[in-house]
């Protein structure tokens, strides 16, 4: 009823509102996210330390997410405003958000909230998607081997899995971003508890 409306009264166009600015954070922040990934597990795993594999790819999805978020956040701060319909355009947004100066554009709630979503779901996308391609390995060494489309089925379930796990802290996040002031003593926590 929500996207009826929406599309009757404001047109198709609504349902893409922010996604230009939606595009700018993501693309570097998962580039940058995906290279840290790869970069620190790679090092880790090379390093001769007694600690399970799995351990080594949690540790690397959540210090690679706390790097990509620095970069995801004052462009998530944007779109989720303009999402909420608080600005028409992301000009207006940059405009009204950086009022309060560049600092603005970063409130640590509104970052808290964002690593509190990020974290445990790059941890549990990549460990789901580890384990999952460490089965596919294990089956094409017995001679089992799985079709080409199966990559995508782990990346799918991987992906699933992890927004399941995470979309209450979303939540919180988005409503974090779409207060009347991002920087308000609110917290995250006492969010949280309040929704709750």
């Amino acid at each position: 009823a929500t996207c009826t409306g929406l599309v009757r009264t404001s047109g198709v166009g609504a349902l893409y509102r922010g996604l230009g600015v939606s595009l700018i954070g993501a693309v570097p922040a998962m580039s940058a996210y995906f290279a840290v990934y790869q970069a620190t597990k790679t090092a880790l795993l090379s390093m001769a330390v007694s600690v399970p594999p799995m351990l080594l790819v949690a540790f690397s999805a959540a210090f690679s997410n706390c790097i990509a978020t620095g970069l995801r956040v004052p462009c998530e701060l944007v779109k989720q405003q303009i999402q909420a319909g608080m600005y028409p355009t992301v000009a207006a947004a940059v405009r009204g958000i950086g009022a309060g100066g560049l600092r603005a554009f970063m409130p640590t709630d509104a970052l808290l909230a964002q690593l509190a979503r990020d974290i445990p779901f790059g941890v549990v996308m990549l460990l789901a998607y580890e384990l999952l391609n460490r089965r596919r390995r294990a089956d094409a060494a017995r001679g089992a081997e799985w079709p080409p489309w199966a990559s995508a089925v782990c990346g799918a379930a991987a992906g699933g899995l992890a927004t399941l796990a995470t979309n209450p802290m979303d939540v919180v996040k988005t409503r974090m971003m779409t207060r009347a002031d991002p920087a308000a003593a609110d917290g995250v926590i006492r969010l949280a508890r309040n929704m709750y």
